[in-house]
């Protein structure tokens, strides 16, 4: 096999995983989006319906409220979404037409009044039923990021600390429909890898094969 067709398929394996075009979806400026009122709102972007919850605790329980819109007062942010209980949930679901799933790639945290705040976060799929990422984000005078990197295909949960009095908030979610980083894919990005490595010592041997006389 030539070096250049090797290359053509390292580039066919690897190009799903480089190529994305995630939308940054700004809670308070929703123009095309639908109205940002919660949770009357139809509020739908890239097949993706995005409504907002408060929570007591973590996971699926305990549903207290609504997330509410401010445009100011959350470190550098201007237009959040912050709960009135202590977990703001952002509920991102496929809608019934879109089959692909989504992804969410990163999105801000902001801190009431600018005050210095390590804001623990949680990201579920569709059903709560796992985990997909955890950690925290710090957030002060200046906004925090939380990088996700996760795909689920039947939709996300991400879930944020805001205890009353501790006030957090978020905003500019990337998030984009389908898998386009490749995560659920198959082959893997590990065996990708190792599929790569092979052809590189197959078409490494063709080469040093001697000729025949």
């Amino acid at each position: 096999m030539s070096l250049r067709g090797l290359l053509l398929i390292c580039a066919t394996l690897i190009s799903p995983v480089l190529h994305a075009a995630p939308v940054t979806v700004s809670l308070w400026d929703t123009t095309g989006n639908g109205t940002a009122l919660w949770p009357f709102g139809n509020f739908s972007v890239s097949g993706l319906a995005i409504t907002g919850t408060s929570r007591q605790d973590w996971g699926n329980s305990a549903v207290t409220g609504y997330l509410y819109l401010q445009a100011y007062g959350f470190s550098d942010l201007h237009g959040v979404s912050y709960p009135n209980s202590s977990i703001g949930e952002l509920n991102i679901m496929p809608v019934a037409e879109n089959a692909d799933g989504v992804t969410l790639f990163d999105f801000d945290l902001g801190s009431w009044a600018g005050a210095d705040r390590s804001v623990a976060t949680r990201i579920y799929n569709g059903d709560y039923s796992q985990v997909l990422t955890q950690g925290t984000a710090t957030a002060g005078a200046v906004k925090g990021n939380f990088v996700a990197n996760v795909f689920s295909p039947n939709g996300l949960h991400i879930q944020f600390a805001s205890p009353i009095g501790d006030q957090n908030a978020i905003d500019n979610i990337r998030i984009e429909g389908g898998d386009p980083l490749g995560i659920g894919a198959v082959p893997a990005p590990a065996t990708v890898w190792l599929l790569v490595t092979g052809l590189l010592g197959i078409g490494g041997l063709a080469r040093r094969r001697p000729k025949a006389p």
